[in-house]
């Protein structure tokens, strides 16, 4: 087939329908009807002499000779995009965007307020949060509620790019002036105080299901929370302990007037991630989100 038999607009509908895997939400990414992008797909199947796509449980999967037509595709459309963007910078000063971003629990009083410290004096920028608890992740990126997403590292489909942003490292922490406080060695005693934990069970919260947390810390508890932020009050005024990630422990020491210290062996299992699709790879926006993002937690563990 010669290129110019193709309209070109049918590649972007069937890289869509690929990556979303549905009708409907390739539908709603292009802004198009359901029907519109039916048809298109349907005039793609007749020109390339193959079914492309067929049903599969609520959405639709790919046939083979669509698997060996995605990426040369996919990237002929980022290449296209790459070569027609305006050769413009965004800046986060005078640029209009508005973020949607799904965010882990403990990286929201990490990252945000650095996030509005870099942004609040541009009236056109905005942000929403979407939350873990409301759609899974994979979909949201893929059919596009979210342009990045902060998480505990998984396994991702492979049009899903992601790189660690910081580790998950556990200490044990506790209230200034606790009883373990002066003891150098307080990790034969630590059954003598209760345990207050984050629920990481895999039916508990949307989106763990994936997430391979360490038992090397399960006991038994006193009490599960759903939301990490919870925990540094109720140590504050209780003789309660707990394992939090070192950077969060860090952030909530001073306000809630706690300490921790790392334990004998290192708890560090899985790196807190940033994740996007591919699409955003040349977006100067989500490139600036992301750098803004590794440098505030630079800064933060570079701080005493």
């Amino acid at each position: 087939m010669k290129i110019s038999d193709l309209d070109l607009n049918l590649l972007v509908v069937f890289n869509a329908i690929y990556e979303a895997r549905s009708i409907s939400a390739a539908a709603r990414e292009l802004d198009l009807s359901q029907p519109g992008i039916s048809h298109a797909l349907k005039r793609l199947r007749t020109q390339l002499g193959d079914e492309l796509f067929v049903r599969h449980g609520n959405g639709v999967a790919p046939t083979a000779h669509a698997e060996t037509l995605s990426t040369p595709i996919r990237n002929a459309i980022a290449l296209l995009e790459t070569s027609l963007a305006p050769n413009d910078s965004f800046d986060p000063k005078t640029s209009t965007r508005h973020f949607r971003i799904m965010m882990a629990d403990m990286a929201e009083p990490l990252l945000l307020p650095g996030f509005i410290a870099a942004t609040q004096a541009n009236k056109n920028i905005t942000f929403e949060l979407v939350s873990a608890r409301q759609a899974r992740l994979e979909n949201a990126i893929l059919q596009g509620q979210v342009e990045l997403a902060v998480h505990m590292q998984a396994d991702m489909m492979h049009e899903i790019e992601a790189e660690p942003l910081f580790p998950i490292e556990a200490v044990l922490t506790h209230r200034r002036g606790h009883p373990l406080s002066d003891n150098d060695n307080p990790w034969p005693h630590l059954t003598q105080y209760r345990f207050l934990s984050i629920n990481l069970r895999s039916d508990a919260v949307e989106n763990l299901d994936k997430v391979k947390v360490t038992q090397s810390i399960d006991r038994e508890y006193y009490g599960l929370v759903h939301n990490i932020r919870s925990l540094p009050a109720l140590l504050q005024n209780s003789d309660c302990i707990s394992f939090m990630p070192r950077l969060f422990a860090k952030h909530s020491a001073e306000r809630f007037g706690l300490e921790f210290r790392a334990p004998p062996i290192s708890l560090t299992t899985q790196d807190i991630t940033l994740s996007w699709h591919r699409k955003y790879n040349t977006d100067p926006s989500i490139t600036w989100l992301r750098r803004l993002f590794h440098d505030i937690i630079a800064e933060k563990s570079r701080a005493n």
